[in-house]
Parts: structure tokens; C-alpha cells; sequence
């Protein structure tokens, strides 16, 4: 009966977050998306040769602001991993995390969870990130992945240009 309920909300959270991008509201998506986890940040990036932009940011802790990511180089990120493997990557505290010993992003972010995103005309990732530690919930990076290819159209614009 509990996996039956899931799967109902699952299938409601994903109705609700294509219904909103489908009237152009990608920060109530993401603000839903945000949702599922614990994370204070849920955004889109857009990778624009070496260097990374946002396209939309949701802040839990500021809901209702105006929050965007800065400019920054691809390499500085963890968003770097998942565009170079083109797969999900995720930490859940960078400062225990072998693989990220040398990663720039490590003294910034401490969690991390993306997914590509693919687009004809370009590339980035939906993600969640925190300066604490997070678990991820189980699911949760498969979740990312089935939405991701909805946002793929909102790659090539800026979060102004939608409504809010």
C-alpha cells in the first residue's frame, strides 16, 4: 500500500512540475523539484563553453527572491563532472569525498546532486547543492533524470524571461 501511495505522489509531483513549465513558470518547477529534498538550492545551469551560467534558481531559504547563481568556469563546479561524463554525479559532503580532494567547488559546496540536461542547441544540468551535508533520497537522482529532458527547452533563456 505505501509503494502505491508513492508512486501517486511521484506521479503528481511530476504532473505539477510539467504542467508549470509548460506555462513557462520554471521556477515553480524547480521550487516543486526542490521539494523532494533537503537541499537549500535546486537550479538549472547552462554550460556555455568553458564557462557555466545559470538559467534558474531556487533558494529554500529565500523562496520568494529573486535568487541566480553566478557566472562562473565550468571547471569550478561540480556541475563540471556531469558535463564531462554526461551521467549524474553526487556527493553527500565533499569534505569526506575522495574523488573531490582537489575540486575547486569542495571549500563552497559540501553536497551536491545533478543530472545532464540535453537540448539540440545546448547542454547543462538540473542540480541540487548545499554548503551542509545531504542525503539524497532514494529515487531521487532517477526523478532528476525523467524531468530532465522536459527542461531542456528552457536551456537557451535566462530566468527573466519567465513568469514568475
Amino acid at each position: 500500500m505505501s509503494t502505491e501511495m508513492e508512486i501517486d505522489s511521484v506521479t503528481q509531483e511530476f504532473s505539477t512540475i510539467v504542467h508549470a513549465l509548460r506555462a513557462e513558470t520554471l521556477m515553480r518547477a524547480l521550487a516543486v523539484i526542490n521539494s523532494r529534498a533537503r537541499y537549500r538550492f535546486t537550479g538549472l545551469y547552462r554550460v556555455d563553453g568553458r564557462m557555466l551560467r545559470n538559467v534558474a534558481l531556487f533558494d529554500r531559504e529565500n523562496p520568494g527572491g529573486n535568487a541566480h547563481g553566478d557566472v562562473c568556469p565550468v571547471s569550478d563546479s561540480y556541475c563540471s563532472i556531469v558535463a564531462a561524463t554526461a551521467r549524474p554525479f553526487m556527493t553527500f559532503d565533499a569534505r569526506s569525498d575522495e574523488r573531490l580532494t582537489r575540486h575547486l567547488a569542495r571549500a563552497a559546496m559540501v553536497s551536491y546532486a545533478g543530472v545532464p540536461v540535453v537540448s539540440a542547441e545546448a547542454s547543462g544540468t538540473l542540480c541540487h547543492f548545499d554548503s551542509r551535508p545531504r542525503i539524497i533520497p532514494n529515487g531521487e537522482l532517477e526523478f532528476m533524470e525523467s524531468i530532465a529532458s522536459a527542461l531542456s527547452p528552457f536551456l537557451g533563456r535566462s530566468a527573466w524571461s519567465f513568469k514568475q
